[in-house]
């Protein structure tokens, strides 16, 4: 077997805008990952509740607060481009 050794960049060598462009990228990674499974576990849980309403508040919650870190970290990531692009002349 022909296997080649694993090669890690450091991120901080690189410039300020180009490391949170690549923090953002594995944020948005790891989201993209997450997301289902917390969306499934407060369908599970509104299924399960049995007309519960704290149940059905809770997982109203949960999926509330999954939109609001997607547009959150979405939005950051957008915004942070578009000024690494209005200003790259200056970094």
């Amino acid at each position: 077997m022909n296997l080649k050794p694993a090669i890690f960049v450091n991120p901080i060598t690189r410039s300020l805008p180009d490391f949170l462009i690549a923090v953002f990228n594995e944020l948005l990674k790891i989201l993209w990952v997450l997301v289902p499974f917390v969306l499934m576990y407060a369908a599970i849980t509104i299924i399960t509740s049995r007309g519960e309403p704290a149940k059905i508040q809770e997982a109203k919650k949960i999926i509330f607060w999954t939109f609001f870190t997607v547009a959150l970290i979405v939005g950051g990531s957008t915004l942070l481009q578009m000024l690494i692009s209005a200003f790259r002349g200056l970094f």
